[in-house]
């Protein structure tokens, strides 16, 4: 059975190819998961200012005497705010584990863009080494074809003699 060593590359070219757009997709994946959890971990922050500025205005000097109302509202706001922090922050912590599996995952696939490169490089060589043997075998027909030839030649003019 011959191998079509042409067709063997076409095929692992394919293959590469495939690898490169899943490549190229995985990492555009991470890049709008790292967006998102930038935009995550902004809101986190945002709200722990948030908070912050909720009790430094509670606090703030020079304000003369705080009434109970006030400290029960900032007390139930700064509960709300409690609530939003560990929801934002649970949301930012599932972005980043989304986005280092993301990036796993975009590890693999030039992984396996390494892996179709090198059974393109594989396929080429042993074309050129088999295409190469073909050749030395045809020269060395050639070569036994030229001997054979001129021994006919040598012999028919020795007949002649």
């Amino acid at each position: 059975m011959a191998i079509d060593w042409q067709q063997l590359v076409r095929v692992r070219e394919r293959s590469r190819t495939a690898a490169l757009d899943e490549a190229r997709r995985d990492a555009e994946a991470v890049a709008l998961r790292d967006a998102e959890v930038a935009r995550a971990e902004a809101e986190l922050e945002a709200r722990r200012v948030s908070r912050q500025a909720l009790w430094h205005g509670v606090a703030e000097p020079g304000r003369s005497g705080l009434r109970m109302d006030d400290l029960r509202g900032a007390a139930s706001w700064g509960r709300r705010l409690d609530r939003q922090i560990t929801e934002a922050g649970a949301g930012a912590e599932a972005s980043r584990a989304e986005a280092a599996r993301q990036q796993e995952r975009l590890v693999e696939s030039r992984a396996r863009v390494r892996r179709a490169a090198a059974e393109v490089q594989r396929a080429t060589e042993m074309g050129e080494r088999v295409r190469a043997a073909q050749r030395r075998r045809q020269e060395l027909r050639l070569e036994d074809l030229s001997e054979e030839s001129a021994l006919r030649v040598w012999a028919t003019g020795r007949g002649k003699e």
